[in-house]
């Protein structure tokens, strides 16, 4: 019997940086942006796992984290170089995100049923951010997230076993009575090793995968 879903966060539930200005027509991505600056110039797993690890399992400053990520990289973390990425990254801000419009509908049948509902996030922490709430309140969410649960504070990332065990820790139900829902096939691999339900969440449908939804509507399916 599912007990819990477990959502991953962006590009599950929320689409990142989507608001526009009138001179691109697109808001920069801040996170395309820091990965360029220091020579990453497409997302690649093992190439970016050091900049995740430096950026988001740790709380504090944005001047910190990038300092131990140019050192992780062999980089030389010229006073320049710092400055120019911690301003990119103080412009990171989940209130760029928007909503995908299956989400509070999901999440509220999901509480109709009384299943629990978490997330499970790799997550970049800057303190304005942290302070302001990582869920928007224009989001509408909140109140339907029993357990939000991110790497900065865990000191973990998705794949990492670890993280999905501290997840299941925290809303108390064991691994086969959990369903995890995220967009990124090995993250959900992952999550199927240790036991737990795992779907692909593929909105444009670029995956061969076993287990996969296009939408959350099709969630039910599984309960």
């Amino acid at each position: 019997m599912v007990k819990a879903v477990i959502f991953d966060l962006w590009g599950t539930l929320a689409l990142p940086y989507e608001q526009f200005d009138d001179r691109t027509k697109r808001k920069p991505n801040p996170v395309v942006e820091l990965l360029n600056r220091i020579g990453i110039e497409m997302y690649e797993y093992e190439a970016t796992r050091p900049f995740a690890y430096a950026t988001m399992t740790k709380k504090r400053s944005v001047e910190a984290s990038i300092r131990d990520l140019l050192d992780s990289m062999g980089i030389n973390a010229t006073e320049e170089l710092v400055e120019d990425m911690v301003a990119i990254m103080k412009r990171i801000d989940s209130n760029d995100g928007v909503l995908y419009d299956d989400v509070i509908p999901t999440l509220k049948e999901l509480q109709k049923i009384s299943v629990k509902t978490a997330i499970l996030s790799n997550a970049f922490y800057v303190d304005d951010l942290h302070r302001k709430n990582y869920l928007p309140k224009k989001w509408g969410m909140e109140k339907y997230i029993d357990y939000p649960v991110f790497s900065f504070d865990i000191g973990l990332l998705k794949p990492d076993p670890a993280a999905y065990l501290a997840v299941l820790e925290r809303i108390g139900v064991s691994a086969e009575e959990a369903i995890f829902v995220d967009d990124f096939p090995l993250n959900v691999d992952a999550a199927k090793e240790l036991g737990i339900k795992g779907l692909l969440i593929d909105r444009k449908n670029n995956h061969d995968y076993a287990d996969k939804i296009n939408s959350l509507e099709e969630l039910s399916k599984f309960l």
